[in-house]
């Protein structure tokens, strides 16, 4: 083995000597401590409670397209349902809106909803209601703003034509409309259009209602939210579980003692007490794959100008030192597949068999490990004797509790090569925060380490909503490279055939790839653990323990 080289014992022992770490920088969350007292049989209402763990809330706003959309897709999902459902291979499917049709020249769609969808305070979801939804999701206000701004433009067009139907104008050929519309993506939610504009957003935020299975019952700032299904037939499911606890416990080790306790029925785990968990004799699983990345933020700012990592030399330098291989073995149980592409993975619709095997190819030739080939291109940059810079930690991604130990031992690798990381632990919520240098500069020549759900409903709209001026990331501001990137990602966006966009998507993963500011390690799976109380239901297509807590089942074990 060469100097150069770690051992599996090394990397371990990197890691177990940091592994306790839980200070957390401009978070507001409370650790919540496992109890050793099991849920009730039943409740006061005499259906059975559950308890969800979840590592992170991300900004606690109860007004889904505007506040965060981490606490939305983590939090709000049993109260709150978007224009379409999603099945388990991440496809639109029908919800409220039971039809999309586009017009000759696809510039507009009409969408037909169910007229049997209540909000909680009893009123029917009507047209209106649909239009308002998307209007909000393109406005200003909206988190996902950079989704749905160039589909809708800052004006939307809506036609109602009746109480069950819309029209929506795109801005030119939009085929996204559609998959931007569904749970798994999760940035346009169906709001009370009536209710909203009468009590305003304060009121709303601490009133809120929603369409979905389960109601708001209270909130408790940093540590829980308590729902309770709704008292009538509800359109979609079902619910058995009320109430339904949600509490914020971010340090997976006090999770697994609060599942092993009994305090609480389910939690997201990491690869590595997901096979602890599992036999132990909890029934454990895996959905959506995680990409696993660390991103260069802001290079090209002015400030940064003969700095190292402004060098795109140093940036390909530390892709070569990081062995992902061994790294993988080490930190996620070896449970991970190889990366090629920055926020794509199969299956997705317009990732073809050729396009992976091109990428595959690529990633084989420039994601390796070559840590003397590393050294060399920090040589020609003129950093040969090292550098130091910081290296943000997220500490509470539920669908990737390894987070913390990852920066540590990737930390460990770029020390072989004389550059040093100084780890600073961060929230999620501070951390979406600082994608978008056109926004915030806070963030400017830092590195993180990210796990990223595909949480788009396509290779193109995972790459480019983290390259939006509009949105919270935008890795590509200030390139040289921006304005070609921006247009052909544009050409590629309208095409309306796999046939037609495959080229052009090849153009915008190249164009992106050569700034080597989002560069991949591996994919990992989102792991969780279920009590023997719960049987549950998590598509492969979800995020962590998924948003279709109504269609568990109680299985009356203890």
């Amino acid at each position: 083995m060469s100097k150069m080289e770690m051992s599996r014992r090394q990397l371990l022992q990197g890691i177990a000597a940091v592994g306790g770490t839980t200070a957390v920088m401009g978070g507001t969350g409370i650790l919540a401590t496992a109890c050793s007292s099991a849920p009730a049989s039943t409740s006061a209402s005499g259906s059975p409670p559950l308890t969800i763990q979840t590592a992170t809330f991300g900004g606690e706003s109860f007004i889904p397209i505007i506040g965060s959309s981490q606490f939305a897709a983590q939090t709000l999902t049993m109260m709150y349902e978007t224009p379409l459902q999603v099945n388990e291979s991440g496809q639109s499917i029908p919800g409220i809106v039971t039809s999309w049709t586009p017009s000759k020249d696809g510039t507009s769609w009409t969408l037909k909803m169910r007229d049997d969808v209540l909000f909680h305070d009893g009123t029917k979801a009507t047209s209106e209601d649909l239009a308002f939804a998307y209007e909000l999701a393109a406005s200003s206000q909206a988190e996902d703003q950079g989704d749905f701004l160039p589909v809708l433009g800052k004006t939307p067009k809506i036609d109602i034509i009746d109480p069950t139907t819309i029209v929506v104008h795109t801005q030119g050929v939009q085929p996204e409309l559609i998959a931007l519309s569904n749970l798994f993506e999760a940035g346009c939610w169906v709001l009370p259009k009536a209710y909203y504009q009468k009590h305003g957003a304060d009121y709303f935020s601490t009133h809120p209602i929603g369409t979905g299975p389960y109601k708001f019952v209270s909130h408790s700032h940093g540590q829980s939210v308590v729902f309770e299904k709704v008292p009538y037939k509800h359109w979609r499911a079902k619910p058995v579980f009320s109430p339904v606890t949600v509490k914020l416990i971010p340090e997976e080790a006090t999770a697994v003692a609060a599942l092993q306790s009994g305090s609480v029925d389910a939690v997201s785990v990491g690869p590595q007490n997901s096979v602890l968990l599992s036999k132990q004799g909890y029934q454990t699983g895996s959905s959506v794959q995680n990409e696993i990345a660390f991103i260069v933020i802001g290079p090209w700012q002015p400030q940064m100008k003969g700095m190292p990592l402004a060098d795109v030399r140093v940036r390909q330098a530390m892709s070569y030192a990081v062995d992902r291989k061994q790294l993988a073995e080490t930190v996620v149980a070896g449970k991970y597949t190889p990366s090629s592409a920055f926020r794509i993975n199969k299956p997705m619709p317009d990732w073809t068999d050729e396009l992976e095997s091109k990428w595959n190819t690529w990633a084989e030739t420039n994601l390796t490990y070559d840590p003397a080939k590393a050294k060399q291109l920090l040589s020609e940059a003129g950093f040969a004797n090292g550098f130091s810079f910081d290296l943000l930690s997220i500490q509470d991604t539920p669908s990737a509790p390894f987070l913390p130990q990852l920066s540590q031992a990737i930390a460990s690798y770029w020390q072989k090569i004389g550059i040093t990381a100084n780890i600073k632990p961060i929230t999620d919520a501070v951390y979406v925060q600082l994608g978008n240098p056109s926004q915030s500069q806070s963030g400017v020549g830092k590195v993180i380490v990210v796990a990223s759900g595909d949480a788009k409903p396509s290779a193109l709209s995972n790459l480019i909503s983290n390259t939006s001026p509009d949105g919270v990331f935008d890795l590509m501001y200030g390139s040289p490279d921006a304005e070609e990137y921006a247009k052909v990602a544009a050409q590629a966006a309208q095409a309306l055939t796999p046939a037609a966009e495959q080229p052009l998507l090849d153009q915008v993963v190249t164009i992106f790839s050569n700034q080597w500011v989002g560069i991949p390690l591996f994919n990992s799976g989102s792991y969780y653990a279920v009590s023997k109380r719960v049987k549950p239901y998590v598509p492969a297509s979800t995020v962590g323990l998924g948003n279709n807590v109504a269609d568990w089942q109680y299985t009356g074990q203890s």
